[in-house]
């Protein structure tokens, strides 16, 4: 990341989003379901979408930047079984 100088080496995205593939499995997403991602600009982006991508899944990604009725119309309108937010960004979520 640019900003911060954040990266992450190839094992830790694989070790991440094995980490969150089996999360997500576990807790009854199955291949062609939707999940919806709202992160900011971080590096551990990427474990969300390479999760879904070992899973099947469809994710769309929320910009951080909507109004919470925005977020919450996208999130509703896409289908998502499951929402993934960022720490940071977790007062929007709600």
């Amino acid at each position: 990341m640019a900003e911060s100088g954040a990266t992450v080496s190839h094992g830790e995205l694989e070790k991440g989003s094995a980490r969150l593939a089996r999360w997500l499995v576990d807790h009854g997403l199955r291949s062609g379901d939707g999940i919806a991602l709202l992160a900011d600009n971080s590096a551990r982006v990427f474990e969300v979408y390479w999760a879904a991508l070992r899973c099947g899944l469809m994710l769309t990604a929320v910009n951080h930047h909507l109004t919470p009725s925005e977020g919450a119309y996208l999130v509703r309108d896409c289908g998502a079984k499951a929402l993934v937010v960022a720490g940071s960004l977790g007062p929007l979520a709600t």
